[in-house]
């Protein structure tokens, strides 16, 4: 099914092909230092991926089709998550994957190192976005028990941490805390 829809990559670009199976199908199309991942989750979300991962097993920089959008100017990928779970349903969402990385392969195979490059860019900044809300809001958390203890000190620090990124009910708070301490 998967080979069907991909036939391309094997026929056009070279591409060979790897299948792994547990509780997902995955299939795999190697070549020139690139994979091209195709994974199905039938047992849970019946969602289709599309990753194209380096081919060093130890890199951890990969991109999906929708980085691509990001990547490749034109490129517009459209969900795969298939409700209907049945053969249909899933061969067409197989083609519609396959006709959007025809799109975009020979950009992937030309550029590839620049495109693995930009993607661990792409991580790198979701990583420090995540690391800073993880902290924004830990940050909200001891204010907000600091606030519930009446501890206004805390309450200022804490705020003071948040900067531009408090809202207006903790600016207000922040107010109120700086006048029971004066």
């Amino acid at each position: 099914m998967v080979q069907e829809s991909f036939k391309f990559l094997i026929e056009e670009y070279g591409f060979r092909t790897q299948k792994l199976f547990n509780q997902t199908w995955i299939t795999r199309f190697r070549k020139h230092g690139i994979v091209i991942e195709i994974c199905c989750d039938g047992e849970n979300s019946r969602e289709l991926s599309l990753s194209v991962l380096k081919a060093n097993p130890f890199s951890e920089c990969d991109f999906d089709i929708h980085d691509l959008a990001l990547m490749i100017p034109g490129v517009y990928p459209t969900p795969h998550t298939c409700s209907n779970f049945n053969y249909e349903g899933l061969q067409s969402n197989l083609n519609t994957l396959a006709n959007d990385l025809q799109l975009c392969i020979d950009t992937i195979i030309k550029h590839h190192k620049k495109l693995f490059k930009a993607a661990l860019a792409i991580q790198s900044l979701e990583d420090a976005v995540s690391s800073t809300e993880r902290q924004i809001k830990s940050i909200r958390a001891k204010a907000d028990q600091a606030w519930e203890e009446k501890d206004y000190l805390q309450v200022i620090e804490e705020y003071e941490k948040l900067g531009t990124q408090c809202s207006e009910s903790e600016v207000m708070k922040m107010e109120y805390a700086l006048k029971q301490v004066h």
